[in-house]
């Protein structure tokens, strides 16, 4: 997935270039597309060139409206406005182990509690049957 790092830096400009990278830096105003671990050279306006290396730490932080939680680089959360004031957060592991955080902005949701535990209950009770 792409994502678009902005790092304002008012003091550097530009010396070399990467190309067709998956990030972008923006230094001074001018736009550099980068890829992680690669490192490329700034040259500060007294003509000091500074190596620069963009890295993604092990464990990063998602944060929303009311919760915020940490979890480890390789899995991306994905957000969705179901509408109505209604947001779903979702992160998926390969082997299946999922987080699923719905936050209501409009509506107390404590009354959807026992509603979506009979809804957990029916869909267990039908995949027992079909079995």
């Amino acid at each position: 997935m792409k994502a678009k790092f902005v790092i304002a830096l008012m003091t550097c400009l530009l010396s070399t270039y990467a190309t067709a990278g998956d990030y972008t830096l923006t230094l001074n105003g001018v736009e550099v597309e980068i890829d992680l671990g690669k490192d490329f050279t700034v040259e500060l306006p007294g003509g000091q060139k500074v190596l620069v290396t963009l890295k993604k730490k092990a464990i990063i932080s998602f944060e929303g409206d009311y919760f915020k939680f940490d979890h480890p680089n390789q899995f991306v959360p994905a957000r969705s406005d179901l509408g109505d004031g209604i947001f779903q957060t979702m992160l998926v592991s390969p082997l299946g182990s999922m987080v699923l955080i719905q936050e209501y902005k409009d509506i107390d949701p404590s009354s959807l509690v026992d509603f979506m535990v009979n809804e957990l209950v029916k869909e267990e009770e039908r995949i027992t049957d079909t079995r």
